[in-house]
């Protein structure tokens, strides 16, 4: 009885992995470069003191969080970060 138990269940596991449809997931992908040097030419009109370099980072820390959470929010995710750039991917809406 025990065996014939284990066999049922052994068989419901296989065929429900097999009859499973596996669906391929497609993406869309854009590569966007954050450019400090950029950003400190978009801050120059700005009441805060570009000597100040805390002042400065605490700045564009938040203009980089502030474009990386709006992305966020458009579908986007982040796969990969190197130095200033970054590689995103959203699934591709046909």
């Amino acid at each position: 009885m025990k065996t014939l138990f284990l066999l049922t269940l052994f068989i419901s596991l296989i065929s429900g992995c097999t009859t499973q449809l596996h669906r391929i997931e497609k993406w869309e992908y854009k590569v966007i470069t954050f450019d400090p040097m950029k950003e400190l030419q978009s801050l120059e009109g700005d009441e805060i003191s570009l000597n100040n370099r805390e002042q400065f980072l605490s700045l564009l820390n938040e203009k980089q969080s502030s474009f990386l959470t709006e992305q966020g929010k458009l579908g986007w995710e982040i796969i990969s970060v190197e130095n200033s750039t970054y590689t995103m991917r959203r699934p591709l809406v046909e």
